[in-house]
């Protein structure tokens, strides 16, 4: 018994300390001065914040329900400092970050979905949805957590985890616009449910079910009670701006706040500058081609593309759903994009150990300058500019 014990310790301390030492550098990365941003009146006037909390009246407003039932709790236990409120955000985007990483493992080697994940960590989108107190954080996790999911449950990974999984797949339906990839990802992946279902025990079987629908409960009876909220639900936008204009104008926003001036509101972007850097953008090109023209996993890259297409139709609608949903799907592509640039190159040298090495070093280079455009527009550049100064001190 003593020489089991000691050898799963000595088995899982690394990993342990691995964990460890991602949790410290995720959360040097989003906690610096998080106390000490000024907190904007959009902020609390919002509905999904404490106009909402205060009054107790979630059900009127069921949408991105797990973040402000998180936050509702700590108002309700008197902890209801603006730093409090954003360690909500902090909290969902560490398991974004989480949820990326392991996803990326099982399409790439382990390295490059290091490099991979630490570009989507440091990027300013990341930075200031996980430094806010908005619950838009929540669409970064989404995605990548839905095909994680369903990629363990083709691969029969952890059974015993079903429960968990399903309960935070059913937590993404309180997003507006997430129900489509819900219900095409259950189509998808409906064989092996059934043979998981059959898998199970009785009591398992009553916890796993018990899982979706428990959690499922209160937005139905909100979006019934209160159907007005059906149409955010969906992803859609009112009836009297649902035009073929409006929507190619909402449509021509995404590449040019992508790749030329970012969102226009200052206080939810630093105005002028591009969301993607050259670096992420290059690795997101060569990501797009290799999905495109590669055959050895042509699921996953109809997975992507669908499901690019479906978050652009949705963002072109004008509706309720933003341009967060996309962002973990880029950063998929420029993980996959870095991978290819490594496998070029080590095919090109596939014996020489210093040429792999300096293919390594110029990738981490890369990805380097590429974290660092990116955390000191966010920290240095944003805070000084004189549109954040003007909106803040108001």
């Amino acid at each position: 018994m003593k020489k089991t014990l000691l050898g799963i310790l000595e088995q899982a301390w690394l990993p342990f300390a691995v964990w460890l030492a991602a949790i410290a550098g995720m959360s040097a990365l989003l906690l610096p001065r998080i106390g000490s941003i000024p907190a904007s009146n959009t902020v609390f006037e919002q509905p999904g914040f404490l106009k909402v909390l205060a009054s107790d009246q979630i059900v009127e407003n069921i949408l991105f329900a797990p973040h402000k039932v998180l936050q509702f709790a700590l108002v309700h236990f008197h902890h209801d400092s603006i730093l409090s409120m954003r360690l909500v955000s902090v909290l969902f985007a560490m398991l974004a970050i989480s949820t990326f990483f392991l996803l990326m493992c099982n399409w790439t080697s382990r390295r490059v979905a290091l490099l991979g994940t630490l570009l989507f960590a440091s990027s300013s989108w990341m930075l200031h949805k996980a430094r806010w107190a908005e619950p838009d954080v929540m669409y970064l996790y989404a995605i990548p957590f839905l095909l994680l999911a369903g990629l363990y449950l083709k691969q029969r990974k952890f059974d015993v985890l079903l429960p968990l999984t399903t309960l935070l797949a059913a937590l993404c339906l309180y997003l507006p616009g997430l129900w489509i990839f819900v219900f095409m990802g259950t189509i998808y992946v409906l064989p092996e449910l059934r043979q998981a279902w059959k898998r199970q025990y009785l009591k398992w079987r009553i916890l796993w079910l018990a899982s979706f629908v428990l959690p499922v409960l209160p937005l139905i009876y909100s979006l019934t009670t209160h159907p007005s909220q059906l149409r955010d639900w969906l992803g859609l936008p009112e009836a009297s701006l649902l035009s073929a204009s409006y929507v190619l104008e909402r449509f021509s926003e995404i590449p040019r706040q992508l790749l030329l001036t970012g969102p226009e509101e200052s206080i939810q972007w630093l105005h002028g500058t591009p969301v993607l850097d050259i670096a992420s953008l290059a690795l997101v090109i060569l990501g797009a081609y290799y999905c495109f023209r590669e055959r050895h996993n042509p699921m996953r890259n109809r997975l992507l593309i669908g499901i690019v297409t479906i978050c652009i139709v949705f963002i072109s609608l004008g509706g309720s759903v933003s341009l967060s949903i996309l962002m973990p799907v880029i950063y998929i592509f420029a993980t996959l994009g870095l991978g290819l640039l490594l496998q070029q190159w080590f095919h090109v040298f596939p014996r020489n150990p210093v040429a792999r090495s300096v293919g390594l070093g110029l990738a981490c280079l890369l990805v380097l300058a590429a974290i660092t455009y990116q955390t000191t527009r966010y920290y240095i550049a944003w805070p000084k500019a004189e549109t954040t100064k003007q909106i803040f001190n108001q």
